[in-house]
């Protein structure tokens, strides 16, 4: 798990998945705080090199690190003007988090193949009444014990999975001609939503829905208490993602979907004829 999830961490928003800074760009200050901190002979006088090198047009180290901060995805001004002091180390540090967190949030905005993780609250913490979103926290489905409903979980969280709307995507089908495998019906795209809690024309998916809502009946309580996206079509996902108690039944249920759904492939629609031959859906 921890090697695929390392594989997809060329995608920004997997950074969301843990609650460690991992970039580059922050792990120069801890050096900086203890030279400034400890004074090490050779280390501090390196720094008043670089330091004297930048402030007369130089390059330096000092100079490097004020290019970087520049080219974040959302930039961070960074000023060698004064020596620098623990204070003003630690508030840098602190622009830049706040930039990098402000980026892995826009990207997860921004991202129409996550729709969950756009709506995904967190499990209570202390004190809290209600789940809230964190943009960086260590995330509770990462201990769920099971490989394979941990990694199913993860996937559709990420939009690496086998429903239709992901899976199509990468063929560049057209999103309305991503139609459910099993409804083949005109206006009946199989999204996340669709597939989990909507799908009525697969007997195998109805039973494992009803089987899933089942094996939480006595925890429905905590997972249906007023949260946002209450409206939403995958609402029940997404506020049984944000109980502690629920997390294991939500794994367990999208790893049964995914292997019912390799049973079936995706109906690939290639033409405006082969898609004008569906019938279309009448919602009533």
């Amino acid at each position: 798990m921890h090697s695929w999830l390392r594989w997809l961490q060329e995608t920004p928003y997997v950074f969301s998945f843990d609650s460690n800074w991992k970039r580059d760009d922050i792990s120069v200050f801890p050096d900086a705080l203890y030279i400034l901190r400890e004074e090490p002979v050779l280390p501090t006088r390196a720094l008043k090199e670089a330091f004297r090198l930048a402030t007369e047009g130089h390059v330096s180290w000092l100079s490097d690190l004020k290019h970087a901060l520049r080219r974040l995805p959302v930039p961070v001004e960074f000023s060698y003007a004064e020596w620098p002091t623990i204070d003003s180390v630690n508030e840098v540090i602190g622009h830049v988090k706040s930039a990098l967190l402000l980026h892995l949030q826009q990207t997860v905005d921004l991202a129409i193949r996550l729709p969950i993780l756009q709506l995904r609250l967190d499990p209570l913490g202390e004190g809290e009444k209600f789940p809230r979103k964190h943009v960086l926290l260590f995330r509770k489905y990462l201990e769920i014990p099971t490989l394979k409903h941990r990694r199913a979980l993860t996937r559709l969280l990420v939009g690496e999975h086998p429903i239709a709307i992901e899976r199509l995507r990468r063929d560049n089908i057209p999103r309305e001609w991503r139609i459910c495998r099993y409804c083949q019906r005109r206006g009946v795209v199989e999204d996340e939503a669709h597939i989990l809690l909507e799908c009525i024309s697969s007997h195998a998916l109805e039973d494992c829905r009803l089987q899933f809502i089942s094996s939480m009946a006595g925890l429905l309580p905590l997972v249906t208490r007023r949260t946002p996206h209450r409206e939403h079509r995958l609402s029940l996902i997404i506020q049984a993602l944000a109980c502690k108690e629920t997390l294991g039944h939500v794994a367990g249920f999208v790893a049964d979907v995914f292997d019912i759904l390799e049973v079936t492939p995706p109906l690939e629609i290639r033409s405006v004829e082969q898609y004008l031959e569906l019938d279309a859906y009448w919602h009533v």
